[in-house]
């Protein structure tokens, strides 16, 4: 992440990769980014929340360059612990 400083009514600029290393056919790099998306749809809000406490204004890169296909489950679970963790650097 960088912090920026820009107008807007959202604390976070966020972009989501997948790279075309590991995940060779478009059609699973755009799955694997529907699924991240809707993650952070998901969890968007405590994000929001925190970083309006702050008072920051962020860019955020969520990358994605595991070779191994995960089910929704397990990749809740890990980007779960990816928020945390980043949420804690944020402290």
């Amino acid at each position: 992440y960088k912090q920026l400083d820009f107008e807007s009514e959202y604390p976070a600029q966020v972009l989501f990769s997948v790279s075309k290393k590991f995940s060779k056919l478009a059609v699973e790099r755009n799955r694997i980014k529907r699924q991240i998306r809707e993650l952070y749809r998901h969890n968007k809000q405590k994000t929001y929340d925190l970083l309006e406490q702050k008072g920051l204004r962020i860019a955020l890169l969520i990358m994605y360059t595991g070779s191994e296909k995960f089910s929704f489950k397990d990749l809740s679970q890990k980007y779960d612990l990816l928020i945390k963790r980043f949420l804690e650097n944020i402290k």
